[in-house]
């Protein structure tokens, strides 16, 4: 399975990770003609390699040019502007996700409508490269799944548009707030996380955990643009981990009023789904009443077709009654 693992560990912002996804793909795809297919200009992208306490990467500079006066543009602008483009769906949905969330967020701080949300800062141009071309690298790459390590933000205070705010700023813990992020802060007086990286990331990643074992076939590194005490730049590793992870799945089954013609049926569509090991043991649950606990192991990949198969194959009134437990192990 490939995977690509983001390393969050100095926060992650939109100019950070167009530069890591794009030197993980060693600039083998033109962002510029890519973006090209949006009817947006008056910019420039701005490609520099850059190298800090031994650490080489991409250096990501979008350049407005401040004689072309760009309109304001809102969330149905935006949405607009990508539907109308020639991307494939899966780079039109995922830009429109990752701008709903950044929508929401603001929508929620502000006490506004998420239609009167402004993309503020010349007509959104610099979010619009960055989430649209962040789109761009996911479909280019095209991982099977993609982890992210815990998400490290700062402390302290910045002069942002609203005025002096606290780290993290209001919209990054709004967009956190709506997702499975695992963030924290840690001892560095800077803004790590903006408001885009942060959206990026909620959208993208499905699991905030160390890097599992892989075999990486390729490093990217996005820089920042802060000085700091430690690098600010943001590791993307592509890899394989298909046959490395042992990865087990319990699920185990409460049912009641079956009987064993019922259960051989069921069993035989798990094995034949991926099941490793089932058992059955009698138990007695609320009101003595005889009922099963079916515990069935697999593989975490086929977890949700095995839980498919037993939701369906349980009747409408069990389900009611069914409490499915899961418990990783690690065999």
């Amino acid at each position: 399975m490939k995977a690509l693992y983001l390393d969050c560990s100095c926060g992650i912002s939109g100019d950070m990770i167009l530069g890591a996804l794009l030197d993980l793909c060693e600039q083998n795809i033109s962002l510029a003609a890519e973006l090209s297919k949006l009817s947006i200009s008056g910019y420039e992208i701005m490609v520099n390699e850059k190298s800090d306490n031994g650490i080489s990467g991409l250096d990501i500079d979008v350049i407005i040019d401040e004689a072309t006066i760009q309109p304001n543009r809102y969330l149905n602008d935006i949405n607009q502007l990508i539907d109308e483009s020639d991307f494939n769906d899966n780079i039109k949905d995922i830009s429109k996700a990752i701008f709903l969330r950044i929508a929401q967020a603001e929508s929620k701080v502000h006490k506004i409508l998420l239609d009167d949300v402004c993309f503020h800062e010349d007509g959104a141009i610099d979010l619009i490269v960055y989430i649209v071309g962040t789109a761009i690298l996911i479909d280019y790459l095209s991982p099977d799944v993609i982890y992210s390590s815990i998400v490290n933000d700062g402390f302290g205070y910045i002069n942002y548009r609203y005025g002096i705010l606290p780290v993290p700023v209001p919209t990054t813990v709004e967009i956190f707030s709506h997702s499975h992020v695992v963030s924290r802060q840690i001892n560095i007086e800077a803004e790590l996380v903006t408001p885009t990286g942060a959206a990026i990331i909620s959208e993208l990643a499905e699991k905030f955990i160390p890097q599992p074992a892989m075999v990486i076939h390729n490093v990217g590194w996005g820089f920042g643009k802060k000085e700091l005490k430690i690098p600010h730049v943001l590791k993307a590793v592509m890899g394989d981990i298909q046959g490395i992870s042992n990865e087990m799945i319990v699920i185990e089954t409460n049912i009641g009023d079956y009987t064993g013609v019922m259960f051989d049926y069921m069993m035989d569509k798990l094995f034949a789904s991926g099941a490793c090991n089932i058992f059955v043991t009698p138990i007695y649950p609320k009101n003595n009443q005889p009922a099963y606990r079916m515990n069935v192991t697999c593989k975490a990949d086929d977890q949700k077709k095995i839980e498919e198969i037993i939701s369906k194959e349980i009747s409408v009134d069990m389900l009611k009654q069914k409490n499915i437990r899961e418990e990783k192990k690690y065999v």
